[in-house]
């Protein structure tokens, strides 16, 4: 049962999470295929998933925000198991009334790599259907929506008398990664209403409504982005919550600010908290859980060595050297995607640039540091 609606005076907080990979234990021996899958990922700790969530779900009930919001990639894989796993937990939450908000990502519905880990090898596990997605995660904002989109898991949940959520779904079997004509239309009737009834209205997706790199974007944004943000801007929709891209950005086109929100699976294991206050003017600041950092760091660090390492293979540089431009890049974009360039700017005067300036002016990863200096 959800709580009272808030008034239009009354301040409101959300919580927003993204991009888990929960893995159920039951799946994983944390063996030596596991292990190897680890390594050739991007540095998140998908084997202290559950840690991860349950200090969410405490956090979540500690500070009672007005809604929690999972924008997609719930599950590593497919994985039906995983799926029911955090369902069951996440009712913890709305037992208390707080609205619990998702949509999928990805990751969820009918991904091919849906494993069970067992020492060297994998097998298959039931993965998760458009319909069981619905039948699992309904209850996590659609069932309870004032208006649904019936051609995806896209819905209009009421957050108080004068603001709204309207979650998009993009990642439906037919049309994964773009919204389908259906849905584009749905809500544009939805915000339509919203806007005659001056009522503030937020979105999310999973992929980004908005370029969050001018280098990396392929792939992350919606494959209709420009027509989203068009519709979104045509409304005067000011706030839009993302992930999919793993890292903190943000954003701003027209009048649209899509904040992309981090994995939560991956370092610092940031969450993101959007106050509004009675106007509706709204801040946001990334809070880590505050567990398993130096697990995490470490992680995500040696997950970037071994892959600048394997770039740099068949150059002849001298070890020296190449020991500097490893841990420099390493570094630099745990700090990109971390989004603190107070300290990324800092760095570019260091002798581990240079040294990519010098071996590898070519190299992609000097093009994509490039990049990073262009942000700021």
């Amino acid at each position: 049962m959800n709580k009272d609606l808030k008034n239009e005076k009354e301040e409101i907080t959300i919580f927003q999470a993204t991009d888990l990979h929960y893995l159920s234990p039951s799946l994983n021996d944390n063996g030596k295929q596991f292990q190897e899958t680890m390594r050739a990922g991007d540095g998140k700790l998908t084997e202290y998933s559950e840690e991860i969530l349950d200090t969410l779900i405490k956090e979540t009930l500690e500070k009672k925000p007005d809604a929690l919001i999972l924008s997609g990639d719930i599950t590593f894989n497919g994985e039906k198991k995983s799926l029911q796993e955090v369902a069951d937990k996440l009712e913890k939450v709305q037992a208390e009334n707080i609205p619990v908000l998702v949509i999928p990502g990805n990751h969820d519905i009918d991904y091919p790599f849906a494993y069970q880990y067992d020492g060297d090898s994998v097998h298959h596990v039931d993965a998760i259907s458009e319909k069981e997605f619905r039948e699992i995660m309904g209850q996590f904002g659609y069932d309870k929506a004032v208006s649904r989109d019936t051609s995806s898991f896209s819905y209009l949940y009421q957050l108080s008398s004068d603001m709204c959520v309207m979650c998009l779904d993009a990642n439906t079997e037919e049309d994964a990664g773009g919204l389908r004509k259906e849905t584009l239309a749905w809500a544009d009737k939805q915000l339509a209403k919203a806007k005659k009834e001056k009522k503030k209205v937020i979105t999310v997706t999973h992929q980004n409504v908005l370029k969050q790199s001018d280098l990396l974007y392929e792939g992350f944004i919606l494959s209709n982005a420009e027509e989203t943000a068009a519709m979104l801007e045509k409304y005067d929709v000011s706030l839009n919550l993302s992930g999919h891209s793993h890292l903190m950005h943000r954003s701003v086109n027209n009048g649209l600010e899509d904040i992309c929100m981090e994995s939560i699976s991956l370092y610092p294991l940031n969450y993101g908290v959007v106050q509004f206050d009675s106007d509706r003017n709204y801040t946001f600041h990334a809070q880590s859980l505050g567990i398993l950092q130096k697990e995490a760091y470490e992680r995500f660090h040696s997950t970037l060595q071994d892959q600048l390492n394997q770039q740099l293979a068949d150059k002849k540089i001298p070890e020296a050297d190449k020991e500097k431009m490893v841990s420099f890049a390493a570094d630099a974009n745990i700090l990109y995607f971390c989004n603190d360039t107070d300290k990324l700017k800092t760095m570019f005067d260091e002798e581990g640039w240079k040294l990519w300036q010098k071996y590898a002016p070519d190299s992609f990863w000097t093009t994509y540091m490039n990049s990073m200096k262009d942000t700021f």
